[in-house]
C-alpha cells in the first residue's frame, strides 16, 4: 500500500520526481561505470584455472629494491632447486613481422619454455599442444595462434593446420589454437627449443612466470627462492653479487600502475553520489516540508511514527529504483567512451563491461541511496507536533528541518571544493608535463615501424640493406625534408640500457649508465637533435670500419670532466657487441623517453656495425606539410623495395601524447566529476537559499515595510549563503589537505598543497555560490511588502 500511495503521490509531482532521478542519476550513473572498471581490473580474478597461485618472478638488486628480468642460468638454478612451484617457465615477447599467405603484418610473437601452458593450464581450443619432441632443441618448428589470429589472418577453418606462417626468417607450422592472449596481447606462441639460451649471467633477457605449489603462500615461496639467490651470489660472486629474486601475484603485477588511478577515480565517484544524495535529501525535506499538514493529520487519524517514516522512505526507494535504472543507462553509454579514452596500456580492457556484479552493485547502491537521502528527511518527518502543524499549515518548517538542509548543503560545498582542488592539481600538473621542454620539434614527423628480422648475423647483415634502400627514395619523395631510422624513436619508454665503461677511467669508479640505440643517417636531422661537435653518421660508418658512436650532453657530463673534450675518446658497452667505439660526435639531449622521464645519458651508434638490433627499425620522415598525408607515398616506396616488410604509422606526436595518456585520463575524468559535482553543489545551494527565501516572506516584508532597502534584502540572503559556504570552504579545504598525499605521486612538479590551485578554487566556490544566491537574493528585493504582509 505505501509503495502504490508513493508511485501514485509521485506521478502527482513530475517536475519534482523527474528532478530527483535525474540528480540521482548523474551520480548512481557515474557511480556504476567507474565500478565496472573497477571490477573488470581489480576484483574480477584472471581469466585462469586457480588464478591466486600464478605469480611472476623477477631478478632483485638488494640495494635498491628495483626488480628486473632475468638471466637464463639464474632461471635455470631457480627452477631446479626450489620446491615452491608446481611448474616454472619463462618467456620473451616482442612484436614482429609475420608473413600469411605472402601478406606481412605485424603480431605479437611470444618465445615460450617447456611448462609456459602448464603454468596457465591452457588447453587449445583446436588443435593440440607442443608434443615432447616439438619441445626439444632442435625440434620442429611449430606455432600456436589466438583464436583472433587464426578468424583474422587463417580463415578459421580446418584448413588453417595445413598453412605455414613464416616469422623470424623461419617458417612455423601451425599446430593449435588458445583461447588466451599472454603476455599482452600475443597473437603467436612459438617453443624455446627453437632459440639458444643465452648463457650470461648478467644477460637479463627473459621474463618468468610460475604456479605456486598447492599449499604454500607467496611470502613461503620467496623465502626460498632468497635462500636459492643467496646461494647463486655465493658462487658466482662477480655475475651475481647485490641480487636476490622476488615472486609477485600476476593480477597484482598486471594492476600495480593503475590501481592507484582507478581507486582515485572510485573516491571521487563516491563523492559525487553522496553530493547528489544530499541534493535529493534537500529535495525531499522540502517536500515534506510543503507535506507537514498532511502527515499532521495522518498522525491525528492514528498513523504511528514508524508508519509515516515507511511511507516516506517508500518515495525514496522508487526514486532511488528509478535513478538505478537510468543510471545503468548512462552507465552503458558512459562506459564506452571511457574505454574509448583509456589509455592504450590500460590491462584488461576488453574485461570492462557491465555484467551481473556490476548489476548487484548498482541494486545495492540503491538501497544505500534510499537510506542516505531517504532517512534523514522521513525521521524529520516522522517528528509531528499536531497543534503546531496543523496550525501553521505548511507555511513555516522547523529548526531541525532547516539546520539539516544547512548541513547537507555544507557537506556538499566542502565535497564539491575537495574534487575541484584535486582536479585544478591534476590539470595544472598535466599542463606543466605538456610545457616539458623535449629537446626537438616533433611536429610533422611521420613514423613507420618496420622489421627485417634474421636467424644469424648474416640474416641481419643482409636484410638491413632495406633500409639503405629505401632510405634514399623515401628522401626523393616531394614534401621529406629529412628521413632516417632509428630502433627506438622518441617517446619509446621501453629501451635497451647499461652500463658504459670508457678507457682511461679509473678502476673501480662507477661507469655511467646510458640508453642504447641504433640510428640511420639522417635520422638526427629527421627528429631535429641538434649537433653540438663532430659530425654525423655517413657512409663510411660500416660493419668493417672502425665502431664509432655519437653520445649526448648528458653522457658527456656524466663520463668526462667538465671542459674536457669528448671526440676521438673510446667507450664500448654491452648492446651486441664489446668492441671499442670512437666518440665521433656530440648532439643536444632529448627526453627520449617521454615528457615525465628525465633525460638520461645515450649512446647512438651506426645501424651497420649492430645489425642485430637494426633489424627492428622505425622510419622518421620530417615533412613540410601534414605528415599523415605522407602515408601512402611512403607505403608504396616499402613495398616497391620489399613488400614483405610490414609498416605501421603513426607519429611522434602520438607517441608523445601516448606517454601522458594515463595522466591526461585520470585529470579529465576527475575534473568531469568535479565539474558535475560543483553543478549539483549549485542547484544545492540554489534550493536551500530558494526555500529559505519562501519561508522568510514575512519577515523580509516586514523589514523592507520598517525601511530596509531592496540592496539591504540582498545582502541579507547573500550573507545567509555566505555562513554557509565559508564553513563548506573551510571542510572543503581541511579535506583536501588531509587528501593531498593520495594524489602526490601522480603529481608532475606540483606540491599537492599549490597555494595557487587553492586560491583559484576557493575564488571559483565563492563566485558559484553568489551566482547560485543570486536569483532568490533577486526575488526577495522585488517583494510587494504591503501584498506580503497582507498574506501572512
Amino acid at each position: 500500500m505505501d509503495l502504490r500511495y508513493a508511485l501514485r503521490s509521485l506521478l502527482k509531482n513530475p517536475g519534482f520526481s523527474l528532478l530527483a532521478i535525474v540528480v540521482l542519476a548523474l551520480g548512481m550513473g557515474a557511480n556504476t561505470a567507474i565500478f565496472s572498471v573497477v571490477n573488470g581490473l581489480l576484483l574480477r580474478p584472471l581469466p585462469y584455472p586457480e588464478p591466486e597461485r600464478i605469480v611472476n618472478v623477477y631478478s632483485k638488486w638488494t640495494k635498491s629494491g628495483s626488480l628486473g628480468q632475468v638471466s637464463g642460468p639464474d632461471f635455470q638454478d631457480w627452477k631446479a632447486q626450489s620446491a615452491s612451484f608446481d611448474s616454472f617457465a619463462y618467456y620473451q615477447n616482442d612484436e614482429t613481422s609475420v608473413v600469411v599467405n605472402g601478406i606481412a603484418e605485424f603480431a605479437p610473437v611470444t618465445m615460450v619454455s617447456e611448462e609456459f601452458f602448464d603454468v596457465f593450464k591452457a588447453r587449445p581450443i583446436k588443435g593440440r599442444l607442443f608434443s615432447n619432441d616439438e619441445r626439444k632443441p632442435g625440434g620442429p618448428a611449430v606455432a600456436l595462434v589466438s583464436e583472433s589470429f587464426f578468424k583474422r589472418r587463417l580463415g578459421g577453418d580446418a584448413k588453417a593446420f595445413d598453412k605455414q606462417i613464416r616469422f623470424g626468417g623461419r617458417l612455423f607450422q601451425v599446430v593449435g589454437v588458445l583461447g588466451m592472449q599472454f603476455p599482452g596481447k600475443t597473437e603467436v606462441w612459438y617453443s624455446s627449443s627453437q632459440e639458444k639460451e643465452n648463457p650470461n649471467r648478467t644477460a637479463h633477457n627473459y621474463q618468468v612466470v610460475a604456479r605456486l605449489r598447492s599449499g604454500t603462500s607467496i611470502g613461503q615461496a620467496n623465502t626460498a627462492l632468497a635462500g636459492i639467490a643467496d646461494r647463486i651470489a655465493a658462487q658466482y660472486p662477480q655475475d651475481n653479487a647485490g641480487k636476490s629474486s622476488a615472486a609477485v601475484p600476476l593480477h597484482e603485477d598486471l594492476v600495480s600502475n593503475v590501481r592507484l588511478t582507478i581507486a582515485l577515480l572510485f573516491a571521487a565517484v563516491a563523492l559525487v553520489v553522496l553530493i547528489a544524495c544530499a541534493n535529493v535529501a534537500n529535495l525531499l525535506l522540502s517536500r515534506a516540508t510543503s507535506r507537514a499538514k498532511e502527515i499532521a493529520i495522518r498522525a491525528a487519524v492514528g498513523a504511528s511514527r514508524w508508519q509515516i517514516m515507511r511511507l516516506m522512505l517508500a518515495e525514496s526507494f522508487l526514486l532511488a529504483l528509478a535513478a538505478a535504472a537510468l543510471g545503468l543507462l548512462l552507465a552503458y553509454w558512459g562506459l564506452d567512451a571511457l574505454i574509448a579514452a583509456a589509455p592504450k596500456d590500460l590491462p584488461r580492457l576488453d574485461e570492462i563491461h557491465v555484467d551481473r556484479t556490476v548489476m548487484a552493485f548498482t541494486l545495492l547502491t540503491t538501497f544505500l541511496s534510499t537510506l542516505l537521502f531517504g532517512l534523514a528527511p522521513a525521521i524529520t518527518a516522522s517528528k509531528v507536533d499536531l497543534n503546531e502543524a496543523l496550525k501553521q499549515a505548511s507555511r513555516t518548517t522547523s529548526g531541525a528541518a532547516a539546520g539539516l538542509r544547512s548541513a547537507l548543503v555544507i557537506g556538499e560545498i566542502a565535497l564539491s571544493v575537495m574534487l575541484a582542488i584535486g582536479a585544478g592539481l591534476l590539470l595544472k600538473s598535466l599542463a606543466t608535463l605538456n610545457d616539458v621542454r623535449l629537446g626537438f620539434a616533433p611536429e610533422r614527423i611521420l613514423t613507420a615501424e618496420t622489421t627485417v628480422a634474421a636467424q644469424n648475423l648474416e640474416g641481419a647483415m643482409r636484410n638491413i640493406r632495406f633500409y639503405s634502400e629505401v632510405l634514399p627514395k623515401l628522401n626523393a619523395l616531394p614534401g621529406v625534408v629529412a628521413a632516417g631510422a632509428v630502433t627506438a624513436p622518441p617517446g619509446n619508454v621501453s629501451h635497451s640500457n647499461g652500463f658504459v665503461q670508457v678507457e682511461g677511467r679509473a678502476q673501480g669508479e662507477k661507469p655511467p649508465e646510458a640508453l642504447f640505440t641504433a640510428a640511420t643517417p639522417g635520422y638526427l636531422r629527421a627528429i631535429g637533435i641538434p649537433f653540438r661537435a663532430g659530425r654525423d653518421f655517413d657512409d663510411r660508418d660500416t660493419a668493417d670500419a672502425t665502431y664509432n658512436v655519437i653520445v649526448n650532453e648528458a653522457f658527456v657530463k656524466a663520463a668526462y670532466a667538465q671542459g674536457e673534450n669528448p671526440i676521438g675518446k673510446r667507450i664500448r658497452c654491452g648492446y651486441d657487441s664489446d668492441k671499442w667505439m670512437t666518440i665521433t660526435g656530440v648532439v643536444g639531449d632529448i627526453r627520449q623517453r617521454g615528457p615525465a622521464r628525465r633525460i638520461q645519458p645515450e649512446l647512438i651508434m651506426p645501424y651497420l656495425q649492430h645489425p642485430f638490433p637494426a633489424t627492428y627499425m622505425t622510419l622518421t620522415i620530417r615533412t613540410r606539410g601534414d605528415a599523415t598525408a605522407m602515408h601512402e607515398s611512403v607505403r608504396r616506396q616499402l613495398r616497391e623495395v620489399n613488400p614483405d616488410v610490414p609498416a605501421r604509422f603513426s607519429t611522434i606526436e602520438l607517441a608523445i601524447a601516448d606517454d601522458t595518456a594515463q595522466p591526461r585520463f585520470r585529470t579529465w575524468l576527475l575534473g568531469l566529476l568535479s565539474g558535475l559535482a560543483v553543478l549539483l553543489a549549485i542547484f544545492g545551494v540554489y534550493g536551500v537559499m530558494s526555500y529559505n527565501v519562501s519561508q522568510r516572506l514575512a519577515e523580509i516584508g516586514l523589514r523592507m515595510a520598517l525601511g530596509a532597502s531592496r540592496g539591504d534584502v540582498v545582502r541579507l540572503v547573500l550573507t545567509n549563503a555566505s555562513k554557509l559556504a565559508a564553513i563548506g570552504l573551510a571542510a572543503g579545504i581541511a579535506g583536501a589537505l588531509a587528501a593531498g598525499r593520495l594524489i602526490e605521486s601522480m603529481l608532475f612538479q606540483v606540491k599537492a598543497y599549490d597555494p595557487w590551485i587553492f586560491a583559484v578554487v576557493i575564488g571559483c566556490s565563492l563566485l558559484a555560490v553568489a551566482a547560485a544566491t543570486f536569483v532568490p537574493a533577486r526575488r526577495a528585493a522585488a517583494l510587494d511588502p504591503a501584498m506580503v504582509l497582507r498574506q501572512s
